[in-house]
């Protein structure tokens, strides 16, 4: 993804569900939180600080520390 390596411990949460018919799993659903992860990353950012960015950007005043 282009974002290097930042060593950094995340948690995140997801589920996990397998459908078993006459024991054998048959299919299997995975569904976790993808977004949470790359935010703690800094892959990507999270909603507050684009909003407080734009803000500075439009108004050209810092807006909770952001510069």
């Amino acid at each position: 993804m282009g974002t290097p390596a930042t060593g950094k411990h995340v948690t995140y949460s997801g589920i996990g569900i397998d459908k078993v018919v006459n024991g054998t799993i048959m299919e299997m659903w995975l569904n976790f939180d993808a977004l949470g992860l790359l935010q703690q990353v800094g892959a990507v950012h999270s909603p507050g600080a684009m909003a407080n960015k734009a803000a500075y950007y439009y108004t050209g005043k810092e807006v909770k520390g952001q510069k």
